[in-house]
């Protein structure tokens, strides 16, 4: 007949035997049976943009095609067979490009480019010869630091005449428009800034 401390034993082995019997069902049963995985479709697009630029004194429109992407996320569970491929996004089709229209009458108008690399200043104006009436001006920045633009009549005897008609100072990289009445004669157009006008930011222009 077994003694007590035999039942003990059997006992303790058979609560082992229950307790790994669980141990491994939870693994089991605790794993995934499968993973997602994400992926992205891009898709490239296409769009006709149009910009104008001073060319021999007259205002020419220019195109330029330009491209972005639009990307969007898709999630695809994984399997044990391989997924099915996607189709390859159609390319999309490529705009029309309408022929440019007529040069529209040449406008009475100056744009002046402002440089300062490496210290040396400089105003490079389009043209320095316009028409009496209204003139419109473009000051165009790019320098590094802030630069105006004003303009004044000269006078018998290099004496400045009349009002001052200024275009404030524009930041780096940004341009500013502006417009002044003018009539036949000789202006004098410059950078209203601390010593600007002096480091070479002015010129002479002619009315006619």
């Amino acid at each position: 007949m077994p003694s007590m401390h035999d039942h003990r034993k059997l006992r303790r082995i058979f609560a082992a035997a229950i307790a790994a019997t669980l141990v491994l069902l939870l693994l089991a049963g605790g794993r995934p049976t499968e993973d997602a995985h994400a992926a992205s479709v891009c898709t490239r697009h296409s769009k006709w943009v149009f910009s104008y630029v001073i060319r021999h004194r007259k205002r020419v429109r220019v195109p330029r095609l330009k491209h972005w992407w639009t990307c969007a996320e898709v999630v695809e569970p994984a399997a044990s067979t391989p997924p099915a491929s996607t189709p390859p996004a159609a390319a999309p089709s490529q705009p029309r490009y309408e022929p440019e229209p007529e040069p529209e009458p040449e406008a009475n108008a100056i744009g002046v480019v402002a440089r300062d690399a490496n210290k040396h200043f400089s105003f490079e104006p389009t043209r320095t010869l316009v028409k009496s009436g209204t003139l419109t001006m473009q000051l165009i920045n790019e320098g590094e630091d802030p630069h105006s633009m004003a303009i004044q009549r000269i006078g018998p005897g290099e004496t400045p005449e009349g009002p001052v008609t200024e275009i404030p100072a524009t930041a780096s990289k940004q341009q500013r428009t502006g417009s002044v009445e003018v009539q036949p004669g000789r202006y004098r157009m410059w950078c209203t800034l601390f010593h600007h006008a002096e480091e070479g930011m002015e010129f002479d222009l002619t009315v006619e």
